[in-house]
């Protein structure tokens, strides 16, 4: 009888550490499950803003190639005009100030 109390002293001693072993996991895997839905987050706002920068330098490339060497050739030249402007309106002053 003796020994029969001690078996089930045992198995009930067993049983209580199981019953406490699967509370700590039942709680980490709580842990885990929030930070796998933080990480998630986190990665949906990264993948959105790589997709507004990869819009950014599509559209960048797109005003890049709009601008063809002709366009250049002229914007060159009416800042060349400009600089002869202002060249001239400096002399000007300059005149005016002897």
């Amino acid at each position: 009888m003796k020994q029969t109390e001690i078996l089930i002293n045992g198995i009930e001693y067993k049983i209580k550490k199981l019953i406490e072993q699967k509370n700590l996991l039942l709680e980490e895997n709580e842990k885990l499950k929030q930070e796998i839905e933080r990480l998630n987050e986190a990665i949906e706002i990264k993948d959105n803003d790589i997709s507004g920068l990869e819009e950014k330098v599509k559209t960048l490339n797109l005003s890049k190639s709009l601008v063809s060497a002709q366009d250049k050739k002229e914007i060159h030249q009416r800042i060349d005009e400009l600089v002869r402007e202002i060249d001239k309106s400096i002399r000007f002053i300059n005149s005016l100030n002897k």
